[in-house]
């Protein structure tokens, strides 16, 4: 059996994981919103316990396709043949930020074609690739 808590949460990425406001709070938005049923992972940790609407979603997905893009454009840069990228980055370097941009994309595909509580699942493991890519990224330009 589920363990459902009534709160939204905000997908944003510029709010970050997890980030939530209670139903109340967010009742003053507009239209209606058909909640999404997350379920308990059975973790102990409690953060799977919510309900998101669609809307959400949608603004989720929106935003991380406009971060999508503008990944696929620094990593296109720094892995092409003779760009002054791809030689400071050396081919270990280009080979650690496909491999990390190949997840991204891998994860990003499970987010479009799942529902329910696979589709949060597939966001916190795209999430969390997010960030490695951003983390390897740092590292192999810094």
């Amino acid at each position: 059996m589920y363990k459902l808590t009534m709160v939204f949460v905000l997908c944003a990425a510029s709010l970050g994981v997890g980030a939530a406001v209670s139903a109340s709070a967010a009742s003053g938005s507009r239209g209606p919103a058909t909640p999404m049923q997350v379920a308990d992972s059975g973790n102990g940790q409690g953060d799977q316990d919510v309900l998101i609407t669609e809307e959400q979603q949608r603004r989720y997905k929106r935003q991380m396709e406009q971060q999508i893009e503008q990944w696929r454009n620094k990593v296109e840069d720094a892995t092409r043949q003779g760009s002054d990228n791809a030689r400071q980055l050396g081919e270990a370097g280009q080979r650690k930020l496909k491999s990390a941009w190949d997840d991204v994309q891998d994860d990003w595909k499970k987010v479009e074609d799942a529902s329910g509580d696979a589709w949060e699942k597939s966001r916190q493991k795209l999430d969390k690739s997010m960030d490695e890519l951003k983390r390897r990224w740092k590292d192999l330009t810094s």
